[in-house]
């Protein structure tokens, strides 16, 4: 199974998955919303706000992308938190483009 459709997978209860091929890699959109992309078996996750204040209530720790902006989920076991930060993420990404 390629990483974007074990990717996809993971992801399959938090919403609409796909992943969209955008300059040589994927990019992972939930419900439409572009939430971040595919790396070397890396998920580059847009970070937020509430994406921090969740990882912090839930002791979830992230390595973050060289800039500082995204979180790089390479564990996939909790499917549940990951599916949950997702449906977050993609919700403050909505929020700010209002």
């Amino acid at each position: 199974m390629e990483f974007k459709d074990f990717v996809c997978e993971k992801l399959k209860n938090a919403g609409d998955v796909k992943a969209k091929k955008m300059f040589g890699t994927y990019n992972i959109c939930l419900d439409g919303v572009n939430l971040g992309l595919l790396c070397e078996k890396k998920w580059y996750l847009k970070k937020t706000d509430s994406g921090d204040a969740f990882t912090k209530e839930n002791g979830l720790a992230f390595e973050t992308g060289i800039k500082g902006n995204s979180y790089i989920v390479t564990d996939f076991s909790d499917e549940k938190m990951i599916c949950a930060l997702a449906k977050i993420t993609r919700g403050d990404i909505i929020k700010s483009k209002t």
